[in-house]
């Protein structure tokens, strides 16, 4: 997630988070940071309490104020087989594993 905010590289203190200095425009960017850093903490919180799933995506949404991008069974199936092909790859899942589910995404577009 980006604050769309510029800063030159030699006023950025990484350590902090922070544009270096006292002027007013050093002293806006890091108010306008603190603000979004509280925000996206309380968009967290706010997932953590509705027992939602956390994800980057879901955060971002929950602070925008935006609907988390909803997907159909087989978009789901879709992306839970592209996740799985490269665990299989890791060897983290059997080849075994995901024929099966290639099978079942195949027996889906059937009904």
């Amino acid at each position: 997630m980006s604050a769309s905010r510029k800063c030159e590289p030699e006023l950025w203190n990484t350590k902090a988070g922070h544009m270096i200095g006292t002027k007013e425009d050093a002293k806006t960017l890091n108010s306008y940071l603190d603000k979004m850093k509280a925000g996206v903490t309380a968009a967290h919180t706010s997932l953590c309490l509705e027992d939602a799933e956390i994800s980057a995506e879901s955060v971002k949404c929950k602070y925008l104020g935006k609907a988390e991008k909803m997907h159909t069974i087989m978009e789901a199936i879709k992306i839970h087989n592209t996740n799985m092909a490269a665990l299989v790859e890791k060897e983290d899942y059997a080849e075994g594993t995901f024929n099966r589910a290639k099978i079942f995404l195949e027996s889906c577009k059937l009904l």
